[in-house]
């Protein structure tokens, strides 16, 4: 995210924030006073922001505790920033949220976060840095359903989005992208792409040799071994073996690694090379013993069943079958937990966002007739008329005015007004719907109707339908001649030409005009201001 565009203490904080790689106690802190920072300001983009950070910090400790909190400040994070129409930050929680659920196994959730993802509007075309990993974990996610056709074709689309990435995410998402489809190829038996995959990958890994050691090693080395047994290129399959060995033993294995390093052992059991998984178990084994994550403990453990039934070691297959059993009773139980979080994630965003769509609501709409106020009429006629201006189409404004309103409230108390404004108000609104025009309050008794391509017959056919509906209404008002009361109607209608001097505010004033000759010599009625008043 581009920082610029906030203050030297703000930009200073995120920039800490983002880049900061300390321990969980100080990252949340500098959360904390970042949040309080934000909430001081009253400013949501930067709240938003400051929650997400939070989740961050918390999702990177995966512990029981944090993942209830991590869940929480995404939840809290998204209203936010949808709020203020910030695409990357959704697109990075909503990442996060998939990440998340990936790890712990809950791919349909998984997919769901990522899939919300993408389809944030200019996400891709604004965003393609934080777009292409996820079109990559989609794929990723879809070989656990062993999808293989769907699986491809996102991580393609994930290449294709990360060659219009700038910076040192496209190498890093080539990397990874070729490594599943060759694995692809290899579980659908095209050797050919397979090695077409391969060949690319040497290539970038000669050029990113860094990058691959710290995070992609892995799946890397999978890839080569397999498909090098495939071949029958033992000899070549062994001196990968060797590598990987080298690159297990040399690197610090963190939980993201855990279930690529078991898909190792599994990769290595098909081909009956046994001896280095006893070294990889030795390196995850720590890992699992630390984690919360129950998937990754069975995962694991039914790895183990395979290894020690294969090598013939039957007290540790039963061990193993022990473990599996209660990591399996414990996965279907954080499960169930973890589903109710979801939910209950899915209810705080949907309660969040909702309050803001009241707040907006009530910003924009007129408390007495729900009617749009005069904030959000300002707000569609500069829309509209700059539309009318670009298509050169007539726009129009109608405002309608109740007569002897001031008398009718002097007789009838200002409840009995208010009851007759609401009245006008929802035959306004239906007429408005009915016909294509939208209507407002502009104030006190007075109301508007904004038109965009009618013809002056066209509104004043709307006007007429107003003037009849509200005589039907039949509410007494013993100041009018009739006993009922009714309206004046005034309107202005043409299409705006540059140059001419009809700006908007010309437009409500010849209308407002037309309004007030109805007023002075002929209530009730309705006139174009460009018509004369007979007499």
């Amino acid at each position: 995210m581009d920082f610029c565009k906030f203050d030297d203490s703000v930009r200073t904080s995120l920039e800490r924030l983002e880049n900061e790689q300390r321990a969980y106690a100080s990252k949340i802190t500098h959360c904390r006073a970042f949040l309080k920072l934000a909430k001081e300001r009253n400013n949501p983009e930067l709240i938003g922001i400051a929650y997400f950070y939070m989740a961050d910090a918390s999702y990177n400790v995966h512990d029981k505790k944090n993942i209830n909190k991590f869940s929480d400040y995404l939840a809290y994070a998204i209203p936010y920033l949808k709020k203020v129409g910030n695409t990357e930050y959704l697109i990075r929680s909503y990442n996060l949220f998939g990440v998340a659920a990936s790890i712990r196994g809950e791919f349909h959730a998984s997919l769901d976060y990522f899939m919300t993802a993408v389809a944030i509007p200019g996400a891709e075309e604004n965003f393609p840095g934080r777009i292409a990993p996820i079109l990559y974990n989609i794929g990723v996610n879809h070989l656990y359903f062993n999808e293989f056709k769907s699986a491809l074709k996102y991580i393609k689309y994930a290449q294709k989005v990360a060659r219009r990435t700038p910076g040192g995410m496209r190498p890093n998402i080539l990397i990874m992208s070729l490594t599943y489809m060759g694995l692809i190829y290899l579980e659908i038996n095209d050797i050919e792409n397979a090695q077409k995959c391969r060949d690319r990958l040497v290539d970038i890994f000669e050029k990113n040799e860094g990058y691959l050691k710290i995070y992609a090693g892995t799946g890397y080395y999978n890839f080569r071994i397999l498909l090098s047994h495939k071949e029958g290129n033992i000899r070549e399959r062994n001196l990968q073996i060797d590598e990987f060995e080298r690159y297990v033993k040399s690197n610090n294995k963190s939980l993201m690694s855990t279930g690529a390093l078991v898909d190792s052992c599994k990769y290595l059991m098909q081909i009956e090379v046994f001896e280095p998984i006893k070294d990889i178990i030795s390196i995850i084994a720590p890992v699992i013993k630390k984690t919360d994550v129950a998937y990754l403990k069975v995962i694991y453990a039914d790895m183990l069943v395979s290894y020690y039934k294969k090598i013939g070691n039957i007290g540790l297959y039963n061990k193993a079958l022990e473990d599996y059993y209660k990591y399996t009773k414990e996965r279907d139980e954080v499960s169930f937990k973890t589903n109710s979080i979801y939910l209950d994630i899915r209810k705080k965003m949907n309660a969040l966002e909702l309050e803001n769509i009241r707040l907006a609501h009530d910003a924009m709409t007129d408390a007495l007739t729900e009617l749009p106020n005069r904030a959000a009429l300002n707000d569609f006629m500069d829309k509209t008329f700059e539309s009318s201006y670009k298509k050169k189409v007539n726009f129009g404004i109608l405002f309608i005015d109740v007569d002897y309103f001031k008398e009718y409230n002097d007789t009838y108390g200002h409840q009995g007004g208010d009851r007759i404004l609401v009245a006008i108000a929802d035959v306004i609104k239906k007429t408005g719907e009915e016909y294509g025009a939208f209507p407002a309050r502009y104030g006190g008794d007075e109301f508007v109707l904004i038109f965009s391509d009618f013809s002056d017959a066209d509104i004043n056919k709307v006007a007429e339908v107003v003037k009849q509906r509200v005589i039907k209404l039949k509410v007494p008002n013993k100041a009018v001649k009739s006993g009922f009361v009714t309206v004046s109607q005034g309107y202005y209608n043409e299409v705006p030409i540059a140059g001419k001097g009809n700006m908007i505010w010309d437009y409500m004033h010849n209308a407002d005009d037309a309004l007030y000759k109805v007023k002075t010599h002929i209530k009730g009625e309705i006139l174009n201001s460009n018509a004369k008043i007979k007499q």
